[in-house]
């Protein structure tokens, strides 16, 4: 099953590389999303002007990412085809690392298999068509793997090349220091047992840390300036996105459970086959120690620090899907079908084959409440890294933009009120993205993930420019015509309709103010006709 360290030869490279860029292309050119999500807005205007303190983009900035996607930019003057090259990129990258990878620690079946699996994972196929940033999570996992997998065999000069690779990592996404130190110092040490190499290397990833740091640093205005935004970002993220900093037992759920679905994932096509052909396995020789330690510290960091989004897990889908591949190919014989199963049912979640149903009714029996809510976490949890998802947001938003135009009066004032979102309400198209597609119109937005009485929940925005104001009430025009972004049938809205009379369309509110329409107050925002 183990092959020796001898290279490949060149006619089976580049053989293996069109099979690579043709799995790539086959998934990333079967849908692309024409609109840019929330944090691609950042991104987007990072290509202007990068400020992480005004989330251009945001915190902690990933300083080489936006060099290079303004390299690209500077040849590609659209700035979705901008991103749709970067992840591309990204993708090739991590699939042909992993395939040598993989080629190189177990065989070449073992290597297209892992390569089969990565390309159709739900969480990577869904995450590279929505974010030109985290697919570079992937690529420099398997690149510091790939290193280290060469020093774990004795290969000292692999050392220094996975500083390299970790150090520049760190520009793209900083949390990979946290996920792959270990990857790179265990191996290093292993084939190495001198302290000098350990300290070159830790220069290395020390000074290129050290140089984006810097740059962002710089860009946001000093240390005081950077501390301070990173300090409130990570304290609003731990809160709702850390098992250590949760503030009830529902936000401590939330990423236990996010991280299990998620990775979840990458492993429910093919652990049935090593669970039911158990005594056919013979899995004592794989390198197990090695694959700990590769996974095991991100994920004990994300537990800690922050799971907000399927992508978030990336770093981790290449060793699951080395895994499952190396398991599938004990069965020799079989492996192939095995495979073939493993695959269709990565595809089928990304094509959301599981749907979504409805809560059991009252009459049911507890059996039958157990099972109708199982499938239904399945459903949706699944749905979260589906097509089908992607399609709807792509839907929301045109339609929600149209709407704005639509609803418009022509003949008195119109002012926009957006909600930015909470926890339980944030189906509807975020203000960020609103602002970016609507050329600078004026836009109120209300904070309301903050809590009422905080200072800085009404803020006044125009494109990129965010004014936090310290207003504490929100002007409207009388009888003028209010466009309201919040979540239909949610609390916002019930609450407006017991005010004044208010018309909605598929996502958009709106509303007419009447002329003896006097002050009112919803959610801790008080609004003021004038």
């Amino acid at each position: 099953m183990f092959r020796s360290d001898e290279g490949i030869d060149g006619r089976t490279r580049a053989t293996d590389l069109l099979l690579v860029l043709t799995a790539v292309l086959l998934t990333r050119f079967s849908w692309t999303p024409t609109f840019l999500w929330t944090d691609n807005v950042n991104l987007a205007y990072a290509l202007e002007t990068f400020d992480p303190r005004l989330h251009q983009p945001q915190p902690p900035g990933y300083p080489l990412f936006v060099f290079f996607a303004r390299l690209v930019h500077s040849f590609i003057p659209s700035v979705e085809v901008t991103f749709w090259i970067v992840s591309v990129v990204a993708t090739i990258g991590a699939a042909w690392v992993l395939y040598r990878l993989a080629n190189r620690m177990f065989s070449q079946w073992v290597a297209i298999a892992a390569t089969i699996l990565f390309m159709l994972n739900p969480v990577f196929w869904f995450t590279r068509l929505q974010s030109p940033l985290r697919p570079w999570l992937a690529l420099f996992s398997t690149l510091v793997a790939y290193c280290a997998w060469r020093c774990w065999k004795g290969e000292q000069r692999f050392a220094l090349w996975g500083a390299l690779a970790l150090g520049i990592g760190t520009g793209f996404r900083p949390d990979l220091l946290a996920y792959l130190f270990p990857l790179w110092a265990a191996p290093a040490w292993i084939a190495t047992r001198s302290w000098k190499t350990m300290a070159q290397g830790g220069l290395i990833i020390a000074a290129l840390s050290a140089v984006w740091l810097g740059a962002v640093v710089v860009a946001m205005g000093g240390i005081a300036a950077a501390a301070g935004t990173f300090t409130a970002y990570l304290n609003e993220h731990s809160r709702l996105y850390s098992v250590f900093f949760a503030e009830s037992t529902r936000n401590w759920l939330r990423p236990v459970s996010r991280l299990i679905i998620w990775n979840v994932m990458a492993v429910v096509g093919w652990v049935w086959a090593p669970i039911i052909g158990y005594r056919h396995l013979s899995v004592k020789d794989a390198p197990w120690s090695f694959l700990l330690i590769w996974i095991a510290p991100g994920l004990a960091s994300q537990l800690v620090f922050h799971i907000a989004a399927p992508g978030h897990t990336l770093f981790a889908t290449p060793v699951l899907c080395l895994t499952g591949a190396y398991l599938i190919s004990a069965f020799r014989r079989r492996r192939d079908a095995i495979l073939v199963i493993a695959a269709g049912v990565n595809a089928a979640l990304f094509l959301n084959a599981v749907p979504r149903g409805y809560p059991p009714s009252p009459q049911a029996s507890t059996l039958e409440k157990a099972w109708i809510s199982l499938k239904n976490s399945i459903a949706y949890g699944t749905f979260e890294t589906s097509q089908e998802r992607l399609l709807w947001w792509e839907e929301m938003r045109e339609v929600s933009l149209q709407e704005l135009e639509r609803f418009a009066a022509s003949d008195r004032a119109n002012t926009i009120v957006a909600l930015n979102g909470n926890d339980t309400e944030f189906d509807f198209i975020n203000w960020r993205e609103a602002g970016y597609y609507m050329n600078r119109q004026p836009m109120w937005v209300l904070m309301d993930n903050l809590p009422a009485g905080q200072s800085g929940r009404i803020r006044l925005i125009r494109g990129k420019d965010v004014q936090v104001t310290p207003r504490s009430t929100v002007p409207l025009p009388r009888s003028g015509r209010v466009l309201w972004i919040a979540q239909p049938e949610g609390h916002f809205h019930r609450a407006l309709e017991r005010v004044m009379k208010v018309h909605r369309g598929r996502y958009i509110l709106y509303a007419d103010i009447p002329a003896g329409q006097g002050p009112f107050e919803i959610e801790g925002f008080r609004f003021v006709p004038e």
